[in-house]
């Protein structure tokens, strides 16, 4: 069916040009054997890839005064001078054209006086087509025409790029030179496009009209964003400006801002001017966030998070300036964090914390301000940047700053920015998932007798125990157990594959539950005892924590090992697992880590025992635990 439809667009598009070129050929000059001294003597045939064939009845003598190709095609053929009506003595074959149409519009274009009227009105497509075969059949008057009549017309986007590469393919040289002289320029230094950087980004700075000074900042903007998508794969831009020229202008507006605010502290309320200096304040402000932008995409921006972080000066000339003036200065602040939160800038981390000691409280005050005046104000977004940036400090100065934010949130609310991520993550870090800089981990095997390999006084041992060991019987009553399980967010970190759980104290005493995907499984918060959902759902799923509700033999003291088992063909990625002994809590466990994909149809686990407790042979007929 597509291709019938291709068949039948080709068709219309046949027909529709044969009906132009038979219009053409109805109002030819050479049609007209009067102006020409009789008719044609030269029958010359074009012919199209696609079988389109045109013949006319052209004059020698205007063949070979126009066409060099013509002249000597004519003069190898022989024959007398033509055009004195005697019939046709030459016959001239021109075979597989790329458009038939447009040669025989070429031919009718050399038999005009004024080639460049003639083209007055025509689509640039079109004089491209004649160009080329004008340069094919060396028709030199037809050339100059083309060209003169594409230096002369404006050319949209598209058609520049056709113009150029019509142009070079063709190897016209000098000819040329003139019309591409719009889009080339002479080879530039590097102090000469700074200096014209530098003159367009001053104007916009101290432009006197806000309305005007946006638009150029939004453009200029967009033009550097194209130019660093273009060129993403290389060093450097095509717009060679020195970091010396934009740091340059980034000392002149922090200049002008501190001097506008040491001005507006001074000045007496009720002066009608004192306004004025306000608006200078934010227009300032704004300007600083402008060149931040730009530094920060030209992956220069380290250096400008230095400077403002030491700018403690400006940072208590700002907590006296009324919040309504002064919070386009904590944009500035927000902006710097969302760069260092998604990676844009790379500082040390002394530096981060320098930002955040300077700069935090005053982003704090000025944030309700900052969501209600600007529109174009990304709550969210600022909030992501602050909490990874925060994040990625030390864990005390993480403790600190959270701390502070906690009791200024429950203060403030909707005014003080919700980083709450931020806040979980640091809990995690401090109280569960604790990590000593300097513990040995060991991944340790069992041998047939049960004897663990490579040394004992490890604390922590990661276990591989063999398929279908066998477990030493129940001893004692039931007890009830909540197994909590975390799945971490990694991609494909869920399962729908059976998993088996085993877990016990140093007494022997052991519960091995089989299959713990048939248990009643809930949905809760990993930071707060209360069950979030109490609906049956799909355990093991991405994102998730699950608790499961177990009964087995009673253990006597502390659990302290617990394994995992997946039997299937899916990854699992746990991220912790935890058992709650509902009739003891002093018997719970602490919380065991994984974080890493389980390999299959193994156990696999850690050992926090004091004392060793050494898993059966596998072969050995006494169980220890029950199957669940």
């Amino acid at each position: 069916m597509m291709a019938n439809d291709d068949q039948t667009r080709q068709s219309k598009h046949s027909l529709e040009a044969r009906q132009r070129v038979s219009r053409v050929l109805e109002t030819a000059p050479f049609r007209n054997p009067g102006n020409w001294g009789g008719f044609g003597d030269v029958k010359l045939s074009v012919s199209g890839r696609d079988g389109f064939r045109v013949s006319m009845d052209v004059h020698r003598r205007v063949l070979a005064d126009r066409s060099r190709f013509f002249a000597a095609k004519l003069r190898r053929d022989g024959g007398g001078d033509g055009g004195g009506g005697g019939g046709v003595s030459h016959l001239v074959e021109i075979c597989d054209c790329d458009d038939v149409e447009v040669y025989v519009e070429t031919v009718v274009l050399m038999y005009c006086d004024d080639l460049k009227n003639r083209l007055v009105g025509e689509e640039v497509s079109k004089v491209l087509g004649l160009l080329k075969v004008s340069a094919a059949i060396m028709f030199d008057a037809g050339i100059i025409a083309c060209l003169e009549y594409l230096e002369a017309v404006p050319w949209s986007e598209e058609e520049e790029d056709k113009i150029v590469t019509h142009l070079t393919e063709l190897q016209l040289h000098d000819s040329i030179a003139e019309v591409l002289k719009r889009v080339s320029t002479e080879p530039s230094t590097s102090s000469r496009a700074d200096n014209i950087f530098l003159k367009l980004l001053t104007g916009v700075l101290e432009a006197k009209d806000d309305k005007a000074r946006r638009e150029m900042k939004t453009l200029i903007s967009r033009l550097l964003r194209e130019d660093s998508s273009s060129n993403q794969y290389s060093d450097e831009n095509r717009l060679d400006v020195s970091k010396d020229t934009l740091y340059h202008l980034c000392h002149g507006c922090l200049s002008s801002l501190i001097l506008s605010l040491s001005e507006a502290t001074c000045v007496d309320e009720s002066r009608k001017d004192r306004g004025v200096l306000m608006s200078e304040i934010a227009r300032e402000a704004d300007n600083m966030q402008w060149i931040a932008e730009i530094l920060i995409h030209k992956k220069m921006g380290d250096e400008f998070v230095k400077l403002w972080a030491d700018q403690k000066e400006l940072a208590i000339l700002h907590s006296k300036i009324p919040t309504m003036y002064r919070h386009e200065i904590s944009m500035i602040t927000a902006q710097l964090c969302v760069a260092i939160g998604r990676g844009h800038i790379l500082v040390p981390k002394d530096i981060r914390y320098s930002l955040l000691s300077t700069w935090l409280e005053a982003l704090y005050e000025d944030f309700g301000w900052m969501r209600r005046a600007n529109r174009s104000f990304d709550k969210k977004l600022v909030e992501d940047g602050l909490s990874q940036t925060i994040l990625t400090l030390p864990l005390p100065q993480q403790q600190s700053i959270l701390l502070n934010w906690f009791h200024r949130f429950l203060n403030k609310g909707d005014d003080c920015p919700n980083i709450q991520r931020a806040f979980e993550v640091w809990w995690r870090r401090a109280f569960i998932r604790q990590y000593v800089a300097e513990s040995q981990l060991q991944i340790t095997g069992f041998h047939h007798k049960g004897e663990a390999k490579g040394p004992k006084e490890q604390s922590v041992k990661y276990e591989y125990i063999n398929r279908g060991e066998n477990l030493p019987p129940q001893k004692k009553d039931n007890c009830t157990y909540a197994v909590t399980i975390e799945t971490t967010c990694t991609k494909g970190a869920e399962t729908s594959d059976h998993i088996s759980l085993r877990f016990g104290d140093t007494k022997s005493n052991e519960i091995l539950v089989k299959h713990l995907n048939h248990k009643h499984v809930r949905w809760v918060d990993p930071l707060q005892p209360q069950v979030l959902d109490d609906v049956p759902r799909m355990p093991f799923q991405a994102c998730h924590v699950d608790q499961f509700q177990i009964t087995g033999q009673c253990v006597e003291s502390l659990i302290c090992y617990l394994y995992l088992k997946l039997t299937g063909d899916d990854d699992w990625r746990p991220g912790f697992a935890q058992v709650r002994a509902l009739d003891g809590a002093h018997l719970s466990s602490d919380y065991f880590y994984f974080r890493r994909y389980l390999p299959r149809h193994v156990w696999h686990g850690s050992d926090f025992c004091d004392k060793e407790v050494t898993p059966s042979h596998p072969l050995e007929s006494s169980t220890r635990g029950r199957f669940l």
